[in-house]
């Protein structure tokens, strides 16, 4: 308790008299605050040395390491990155900041300065780095427009470097009993994430899917109008047009998803600018036939009821474009609150291009505690296609999501094994019935670390 009040009046008279402190001072009470791990004091000595124009190496290594001894690694990375940018040959600097990066998750950065560090049995660079495998299903809420979607995917995470990490995936899923058909679709999935120094790192991705759609759906509208009488005597006609449309057939569709980006780190903040363009080839069988029914009624005073019936049919081959090509331009961010146990963040897609489609954006938050994180986040799209998380999952549908919430709770059973269950909300205009329905999701998933 002493100890603390000590520190206490220290700082106190340091910001009474700020103008006149002279850098001795400041190191001095820096070095007494450490040197007792008096970490709060010395977190908050440490700014208020910063706003008075004092920055050097000892103080902001004193201060990161404050942060770590705190847990708050995030702010401890960004300390102890000054620190080492004003000594780089500091081997103490060096220590501390790998193990800040390791608890950041930030690999690439650990990786970056695995050989400053003594005593250290990592091994940054394996041929498999993690295993992860995840199945789902998407419970529709209305089954008489659309079934139910199942999928499974299995992913593996290489470090061919210490400065590189790869991860690619496979995915296929299906749905069928719905109003219009079926289809099921394979999806293929390469990351990588290059770090370049200074807390920047270049991302880039592609995706590639296949899909196949067997269609098989009727829709009808009616018309309905009365001619009246032109003179005296005429007839009044009741006129009705039933309108029938049938497609059916088989559609296929290849398309890439090409992801290009770069991530910043600093302390709590991350920054990542990107560009999605997306490339699709189709293949259409889909006949369209069309029939119209024309009934018409005849009516006049003293005459009997004429009835009159036509009928005309057109059989056509759908026209779909053989091609498309799509642009989208983004941002992600992500700060991390003060005790870091939550992140807040969000993401924003606009695509570009002649026609004007309206930018999309998905907030979130992170919450995370020694054994078990939580993510929450809502999500609305347009009837266009891209990529989320830094291109990873794939939403090549067309369809209008209005609205899409997911809440994934992790669990880490060890540092090398860990449990997701997924639960997801989703709200949506089908692109080809136009029927709106929502459906609810679950899925669990494994990942191992090596």
């Amino acid at each position: 308790m002493y100890k603390y009040l000590i520190g206490f009046f220290m700082m106190l008279s340091f910001s009474i008299v700020a103008q006149k402190t002279s850098y001795k001072t400041v190191d001095s009470v820096s070095f007494y605050l450490y040197e007792n791990k008096m970490w709060d004091n010395l977190k908050d000595y440490g700014k208020l040395a910063k706003k008075m124009g004092y920055d050097y190496h000892y103080l902001n290594l004193r201060t990161g390491i404050a942060f770590y001894e705190s847990k708050q690694y995030l702010k401890a990375e960004k300390h102890l990155k000054k620190a080492q940018k004003q000594n780089p040959l500091s081997t103490v600097t060096a220590e501390y900041l790998y193990a800040s990066a390791l608890k950041n998750g930030n690999t690439l950065l650990a990786g970056s300065l695995h050989p400053s560090v003594n005593n250290d049995s990592i091994k940054f660079t394996r041929a498999i780095s993690t295993i992860s495998l995840e199945s789902g299903i998407k419970l529709s809420a209305d089954k008489s427009v659309a079934g139910d979607v199942n999928y499974y995917s299995v992913g593996i995470g290489h470090l061919p470097s210490k400065k590189v990490a790869i991860f690619q995936s496979y995915l296929f899923q299906n749905q069928n009993n719905n109003i219009w058909g079926e289809y099921k679709q394979h999806q293929y999935y390469f990351g990588a994430s290059v770090y370049i120094g200074n807390n920047w790192s270049v991302d880039v991705g592609f995706h590639l899917h296949q899909y196949q759609s067997v269609i098989d759906f009727k829709y009808d509208s009616t018309e309905t109008k009365t001619t009246l009488p032109k003179f005296a005597g005429d007839y009044k006609i009741d006129s009705s047009y039933i309108k029938h449309t049938l497609l059916k057939g088989d559609y296929k569709q290849q398309g890439a998803y090409f992801y290009l980006g770069f991530t910043k780190r600093k302390g709590g903040f991350k920054f990542s600018p990107f560009f999605q363009l997306n490339l699709e080839n189709n293949n259409s069988g889909i006949q369209e036939t069309k029939w119209v029914e024309e009934k018409l009624i005849k009516l006049k005073p003293g005459f009997k009821e004429q009835q009159v019936f036509n009928q005309d049919t057109t059989i056509n081959n759908l026209d779909v474009p053989s091609s498309v090509q799509n642009k989208l331009i983004g941002i992600s961010t992500e700060f991390a609150t003060r005790a870091e146990k939550l992140k807040l963040g969000f993401t924003f897609y606009q695509p570009i291009g002649k026609e004007k489609v309206r930018g999309t954006l998905s907030p979130y938050l992170k919450l995370d505690f020694k054994r078990i994180n939580f993510y929450l986040s809502y999500f609305k799209k347009a009837n266009i296609g891209f990529t989320e998380y830094y291109g990873s999952v794939l939403v090549n549908t067309y369809d209008n999501i209005r609205h899409r919430i997911n809440i994934k709770t992790t669990y880490h059973f060890t540092t090398k094994l860990n449990l997701g269950l997924l639960y997801q909300f989703e709200n949506k205009t089908d692109a080809l019935s136009l029927y709106n329905y929502s459906s609810n999701m679950l899925s669990l998933s494994f990942q191992l670390k090596f």
